[in-house]
Formats: C-alpha cells, structure tokens, sequence
C-alpha cells in the first residue's frame, strides 16, 4: 500500500490537483464509450491512501470540488475511510455538501447494512464534530434519522437523537423515523429493530397519525385497556421524551422499570 501510494503521488505531480480524469468505459450493448468523471482527490479518498490524500491537499487540491457526482468527502465516507475523512474535514472539506443525488455525508454513512459499521460510527461522530446538520433532508425528504432506523441501526439511531435530530420528521411519503423502521422490520427480524422501536418511543416519537387514528380506534372496539396499560401510558405521557432518564430513577422494582420502558421482557404476572 505505501509503495502503491509513491506511485500514485510520483504520478499526479504532473496533474493539477484539482484536474478532472476522465476514465472510458465500455458499454456492453452500446457503440460509444461511456466515461467517468473523476479526480486524484476522489480517487486517494476512494482507495483510502492517507498519504496521497494529504499531499495533495497541502498542494492546493480542493476539498470540496465535485467529480462524478460526489466530493472527496463523500468518497471516503462510502468507503469508510476514517483517516481520509478526518484529513478532508480539517482542511476545509464541508460537511453539508451534497451529491448529485441529494445525499450528505451523513446520508451515505448510514446507507450499509449490517450489524459491523463501528468504521461508519467513527465517521459519523467525526461529521457531527465539524457541523455536520443532522437534520438535512435528501431528495425524498429523508434525514439520516429516516435512513438509521430503515436499516435498523440501533447505535446510528441513538447517536443522531443524543445531537438533536428530528424525531418525528415526516418524509415525502408521510413517514416518520418510525413508520421506516416498521416497514422494514419483517425483513430485518435478526437485528433485532423492536430495540429501534423501543428507542424512539421512550425518546419521544409520536405513535399514532391522524390518517391511522380511526383504523385504530376500530380495532380497539370491545377491547377495553386494563388498568395496568392505562397507568404506563399516562405516566409514559407525563414523562414524555424524558422517559429513559426519568423512569430509571424511579424507586420501583426493575420489571416495572423495564415494563414502563416497553422491554418485552418487562411484564408483570
């Protein structure tokens, strides 16, 4: 890898820094070329060579120029390249910036699925640090929030709410951070996404639509709430999204807390 990264540095001395490449491609069933835009930047975040990304920055490459649709930034963030994107943040690189396709930084970090993205994380808190909006939308309305619970990522989801991000934005689709992750949590079942669930709710996310209202108003006909529910919702509805800090520090037995705190473990005999 070092060596490659001589190489590549030995190379690009006699390009611009900021210049664009342009790579053919052929097409399977098409008679012209197909090309793709690039830069050396793009390509030292892309691959993750540190070195070659540093140097060129330090010769007056542009942080923030746009090639193929995405900035470096965005590059080393696909492929979670936590030194590559520390460099490109403290030399100027803007954390908002979006691709062609509407997304941030922070979008693209919690576009992998998975159950190991700690790399993705580390990037995450390194975005937020240099002002990252947690709450910019993409083209669909969706903030990372949305992206994080669809693809039941507990740890991005708590780590957005812990810097303020929107609970109950509404995408394009009338959906909330919410209503993703229950779209998706028949196909997502072994990632556990009832823990996403429990999270918003106890943080505060609104359960019930206007739209979903009467269908559930419907469904509760004959079928009273015990008294035992009713108690957890009112007392849920006074804590509201304090519930996890205030709920723990009540002098009651565990199960309750956990019972209050919808741990499905949490019932009482």
């Amino acid at each position: 890898r070092r060596m490659f990264s001589i190489i590549f540095i030995q190379l690009f001395k006699r390009i611009s820094c900021d210049g664009l490449i342009v790579f053919p491609i052929p097409g399977l069933w098409s008679l012209e070329y197909k090309r793709e835009l690039t830069s050396p930047l793009c390509i030292a975040a892309a691959q993750g060579f540190a070195e070659c990304l540093q140097y060129l920055l330090e010769h007056g490459a542009h942080p923030n120029l746009i090639a193929g649709g995405k900035a470096a930034l965005h590059e080393a963030c696909v492929n979670a390249n936590t030194e590559c994107v520390e460099l490109l943040l403290e030399h100027g690189a803007n954390p908002n910036q979006m691709t062609d396709e509407g997304l941030t930084a922070l979008h693209i970090c919690e576009t992998p699925l998975g159950a190991v993205y700690e790399g993705y994380l580390e990037i995450c808190r390194l975005l937020l640090a240099y002002g990252a909006n947690i709450n910019l939308a993409d083209k669909q309305r969706r903030s990372p929030l949305h992206k994080a619970a669809r693809n039941v990522q507990l740890k991005f989801v708590e780590l957005l709410l812990d810097h303020g991000a929107d609970i109950n934005a509404i995408d394009y689709n009338g959906c909330s951070p919410l209503s993703s992750v229950l779209q998706s949590s028949v196909v997502r079942q072994e990632w556990e996404p009832h823990r996403v669930v429990q999270t918003l709710l106890n943080r505060g996310s609104i359960k019930v639509w206007p739209q979903a209202l009467l269908k559930s108003l419907f469904a509760l006909e004959y079928k009273p709430r015990s008294l035992q529910h009713l108690c957890r919702s009112a007392l849920r509805k006074q804590f509201g999204s304090n519930c996890c800090s205030l709920i723990a520090r009540l002098p009651v037995p565990k199960p309750l807390q956990q019972y209050l705190l919808l741990e499905p473990e949490g019932y009482i005999d």
